[in-house]
C-alpha cells in the first residue's frame, strides 16, 4: 500500500483518539504517509507515542472553528505531505474525530475508479442557482460583497462538505491556486473577520471546481449524519451501525472515544476480523 494513499490529518483534542485512528491507518495501509496538522494550543499532544510516519507541521496554526485558519493548517499539512519526493498517488483528508469504515482495498479501489482528480461534495452558490435553503445561506456567507470579491460568470462559488480525497494533480492545484491566487483566500477571511463563515466548507470546491482541468466525482464519500438546523454532525453511536455499514461511504464521522467506543470496536472487528 505504500505510495499509494497518504493521509492529511487535522486535530486539536482527545490525543488517545488520534492514536487511535493513526494506528489503525497502519494497520490497514502498511505505514502510510501521515501529515498531521495538530493545534498544540488547544491541547498537548505528546508526540514522542507518534510512528516515525507521521510528520507534523511546525509551527502550527492557532485554529478557531469556522475561521481560515483551518484552510491555512490544512493546506500547511498537504504541502507537508507532498513536500519530497515520497510523494503518495493519492490523499484523504481526516479530522481526528473521523475513521475508516471500509477495508484497504475497497478503499483504494474506490478512490481510483473512475480516474477522478477528487472526490468532493459540492453545490453551486450561485444567485440563479440556488435550489435549497442550505445553497441560500451559503450564498449570503460566502458571495456577500468585499474588496477581494473574487466570483465571476467564469468563476463561480462552490460550497459543500470540509472532508474530502484526491490524487496529486488535485493537491498541486490546490497548494498553486493558494500560492498564486491570493484574492480567493482574501475574500473569505475578510468575511470572516468578525464571524464564522466555515470557509473550509467553499474554499477547496470552488479551487477544484473552477478547474477545467480536473475530473470531478460530486460525492466525498464520507459518512456523515447532519440534525436538522444543527452546525454540528451527530455523534455516531451503535444505534448507527446498520446505516453506516450499509453505506457507500469509504469513512465516517464523527466519533466521540467514549461515547462511540463500542461503535469503533465494532468497526475494528469488521476492519481487521471480518
Amino acid at each position: 500500500m505504500t505510495g499509494q494513499i497518504g493521509f492529511v490529518l487535522l486535530t486539536h483534542r482527545n490525543p488517545l483518539q488520534i492514536l487511535r485512528l493513526i494506528k489503525s491507518l497502519n494497520r490497514m495501509f502498511d505505514n502510510p504517509k501521515i501529515a498531521c496538522h495538530h493545534d498544540f494550543s488547544q491541547c498537548s499532544f505528546s508526540i514522542d507515542l507518534i510512528p516515525e510516519n507521521v510528520l507534523f507541521v511546525r509551527p502550527h496554526f492557532n485554529t478557531t472553528w469556522g475561521h481560515f485558519s483551518l484552510v491555512d493548517a490544512m493546506l500547511a499539512a498537504l504541502r507537508l505531505l507532498y513536500s519530497d519526493n515520497d510523494q503518495p498517488d493519492r490523499f484523504v483528508l481526516l479530522s481526528g474525530q473521523c475513521y475508516p469504515i471500509k477495508n484497504a482495498d475497497t478503499i483504494i479501489s474506490a478512490l481510483k475508479q473512475g480516474n477522478f482528480d477528487a472526490q468532493i461534495g459540492y453545490y453551486p452558490i450561485v444567485e440563479n442557482k440556488l435550489e435549497s435553503t442550505w445553497q441560500e445561506k451559503c450564498f449570503l456567507r460566502y458571495c456577500a460583497q468585499s474588496p477581494f470579491y473574487p466570483f465571476s460568470d467564469s468563476f463561480e462559488c462552490f460550497a459543500g462538505e470540509h472532508w474530502f480525497s484526491g490524487n496529486h494533480v488535485a493537491a498541486n492545484a490546490l497548494l498553486r491556486f493558494h500560492s498564486a491566487s491570493p484574492a480567493l483566500a482574501e475574500h473569505y477571511r475578510f468575511l470572516g473577520r468578525d464571524r464564522a463563515i466555515t470557509p473550509a466548507e467553499s474554499y477547496y470546491q470552488t479551487i477544484l471546481c473552477n478547474d477545467p482541468k480536473l475530473k470531478i466525482l460530486n460525492d466525498d464519500l464520507r459518512y456523515i449524519d447532519w440534525p436538522e438546523g444543527s452546525w454540528h454532525p451527530k455523534t455516531l453511536t451503535l444505534d448507527d451501525s446498520e446505516e453506516l455499514f450499509s453505506s457507500h461511504a469509504l469513512f465516517a464521522r464523527k466519533f466521540e472515544l467514549d461515547e462511540s467506543r463500542p461503535l469503533l470496536d465494532e468497526i475494528d472487528n469488521r476492519l481487521f476480523n471480518g
